[in-house]
């Protein structure tokens, strides 16, 4: 047992010292994260955290960082100080004063919204060598027992949609989830509590079940993209463009063909839909419109993607287009002649 403790204490100050190195990195929604960047490019950042004693390494698209202070930077270890006792409020000078305001005894609570935020449940209530203790143990900040009750209780409610295959109230359940952890600033936190828990980050997982959800609507060629977390929209992004082939693929006898000498597509012509008829008008509709809300969805989400990719998706657009519109005409001959059949 003293081996154990002069090792864990050795390895808590080597923990200590690399943290009074700390680059900051301020993103675009008023945000900081603040850590070891490790390297960086014109595309992404990655940088490693400590979040209460869990330790991770995340990557930030550099679409949305303000700014970058390289380090060196003191960062005391100390426990924090206990909160002061709120003020009594001062009694109002007349009758139609404004009753003076108790500041929030939550110290560095949020000041980004009008109403202030309750106090936050989820910050360590330790010191940094009790958190590294109990995260050797395995009951860090990364422990789901450690999260207060509702909290666990949303947790359990989106394993449990889960498994049921009921997307969108496992969605619900995450958007909960994202909201609570965002609002404590502590979205880290919740990626370590998602890589121990399901070995994927939390963002990730909120994107595989919020696609889920858009794919079961999409009649009118559009997917709803009107509440996408931060968190989960680089995620969504890449699992858009992982889908768009496949999506394509049925549709593509019916694009202009390339041109031999440029490699661009030709002109549009009517001829090139002729293979579209009563028979195949109804199911193709389907694909091209699941299609339409694939890359509508990608030029939403993704405002500043190389010229070069917007440019495609545009022609795909307009190529699936051309295909919706088509089926629509035969449309209701096909329907016809499918209830004949039957």
């Amino acid at each position: 047992m003293k081996t154990f403790h002069c090792i864990a204490f050795v390895c808590a100050l080597g923990m200590l010292a690399g943290s009074s190195w700390a680059d900051k990195i301020t993103l675009k929604d008023g945000t900081t994260r603040e850590g070891m960047i490790l390297d960086q490019d014109s595309t992404q950042i990655h940088i490693r955290i400590d979040d209460g004693g869990l330790a991770a390494t995340i990557t930030i698209p550099m679409s949305n960082v303000a700014k970058i202070e390289k380090g060196p930077v003191v960062k005391p270890v100390t426990p924090p100080a206990p909160a002061p006792a709120p003020p009594t409020p001062a009694p109002p000078a007349h009758a139609n004063a404004a009753p003076t305001s108790v500041p929030s005894p939550t110290a560095g609570a949020s000041t980004n919204s009008a109403t202030a935020m309750p106090a936050s449940p989820l910050a360590p209530t330790h010191g940094f060598f009790q958190e590294f203790l109990a995260s050797a143990v395995g009951n860090g900040p990364g422990n789901i027992n450690r999260l207060p009750q509702n909290l666990q209780d949303l947790w359990k409610d989106a394993q449990q949609a889960d498994a049921a295959g009921k997307k969108a109230a496992e969605l619900e359940a995450l958007r909960k989830l994202e909201e609570a952890f965002r609002n404590a600033n502590a979205l880290g936190r919740l990626d370590g509590l998602c890589i121990r828990e399901r070995q994927q980050p939390f963002g990730l997982w909120m994107a595989s079940v919020h696609f889920a959800v858009m794919s079961d609507n999409y009649r009118n060629g559009m997917f709803d993209v009107t509440d996408v977390r931060d968190i989960e929209k680089q995620p969504l992004i890449g699992l858009m463009k992982e889908k768009t082939p496949e999506a394509i693929e049925p549709l593509k006898t019916y694009f202009p063909a390339l041109n031999e000498k440029t490699g661009k597509p030709e002109a549009f012509k009517p001829a090139q839909l002729q293979g579209i008829t009563v028979d195949n008008a109804i199911d193709l509709k389907d694909k091209a419109q699941f299609a339409h809300a694939l890359v509508f969805a990608q030029i939403r989400l993704d405002p500043q993607m190389p010229v070069a990719d917007r440019t495609l998706l545009y022609n795909q657009l307009t190529n699936i287009s051309h295909i919706v519109t088509k089926c629509s005409e035969l449309e209701p001959a096909a329907k016809a002649k499918a209830k004949a059949q039957h």
